[in-house]
């Protein structure tokens, strides 16, 4: 089949990931993440300045698959993409530049295909795991119980939404943290009332803002594509990162520059979910929507 590649549009990244199917599960060629913040200005449209760093970037990934020799290419559109008021026009000017289809994926599809990538890392041990993915737009939860997926749900709580709304200071204030906590306790509300029924034992974080915790050098290898960070060593890392500003974010070296901007929130977000559901242990998963959709082509193989 040769080589094919899988791009990921995400609210804050675009990823594309080029692989083959040479190795189990899968032999990745080439992989490249820019940051292009799609979502900076918010989700309802897409500011001009974030839409021409889109462009520019799928133009560099146009020119990446030919060098690659790409045979087919997988294009996904999600959270930013599904309500930007522009979102139309940049998917029409994808496709008359370069003959792309962006598959735009329904929260409930992201969530699924999630949790496929997660099954590649780490297939869920016995018991309860909820795996979180944190976007920019959206963050998807999938409940796992023995290996079957229980529930799964996409919702509009990503850090760019939480950044835009409540972080409206350096450092940021506690009245805005109280008033993000009370925001998700309305949005989570109905997958909080289901953990309580089925105790969580492990929260896996799948890629994107959980990775800082490995450059952090805080996780320990669980297998080759998954770690693990005991639950108390994140909360002194989240209550120190919270507690800076911007500049000190920037100059930490502990924390990468391209998301210094969004941790906080990130890290908030985090916080109120091991509250509410008090895991055991907090997983990272490398794998997460990309790897879903390889998983896909892994079984149509």
């Amino acid at each position: 089949m040769g080589n094919q590649a899988i791009i990921d549009l995400g609210s804050n990244t675009f990823h594309i990931v080029i692989y083959n199917f040479e190795e189990s599960p899968f032999k990745v060629v080439f992989r490249k993440r820019v940051y292009v913040f799609l979502s900076e200005k918010g989700v309802q449209k897409i500011g001009d300045e974030a839409y021409a760093r889109g462009i520019a970037t799928l133009t560099e990934f146009y020119d990446l698959a030919k060098i690659h020799d790409v045979t087919n290419t997988k294009i996904v559109g999600t959270a930013t993409l599904r309500n930007a008021s522009n979102g139309v026009a940049f998917q029409k000017q994808v496709s008359d530049a370069f003959d792309w289809h962006i598959d735009l994926i329904t929260g409930d599809q992201e969530a699924a295909y999630i949790a496929q990538g997660v099954r590649l890392s780490a297939p869920p041990d016995k018991g309860n795991s909820l795996i979180m993915d944190i976007g920019g737009g959206s963050v998807e939860f999938i409940l796992v119980h023995d290996g079957e997926i229980q529930y799964q749900q996409s919702f509009p709580i990503g850090i760019s939404i939480l950044y835009n709304e409540f972080h409206k200071s350096e450092p940021i204030k506690t009245s805005d943290i109280q008033n993000a906590y009370a925001f998700l306790q309305n949005h989570l509300e109905g997958l909080i009332d289901l953990v309580k029924t089925k105790p969580i034992d492990r929260l896996i974080g799948a890629s994107g803002t959980f990775e800082i915790f490995k450059k952090m050098g805080l996780s320990e290898p669980y297998n080759t594509y998954c770690h693990w960070l005991a639950i108390n060593k994140y909360q002194d890392i989240s209550a120190i990162v919270t507690a800076m500003d911007l500049d000190q974010r920037m100059e930490d070296p502990r924390v990468p520059k391209n998301r210094a901007q969004h941790v906080v929130v990130a890290f908030l977000l985090i916080d109120f979910v091991i509250d509410q559901i008090q895991p055991d242990r907090l997983m990272i998963s490398d794998f997460a929507l990309k790897e879903g959709v390889i998983s896909e082509n892994i079984s149509n193989f």
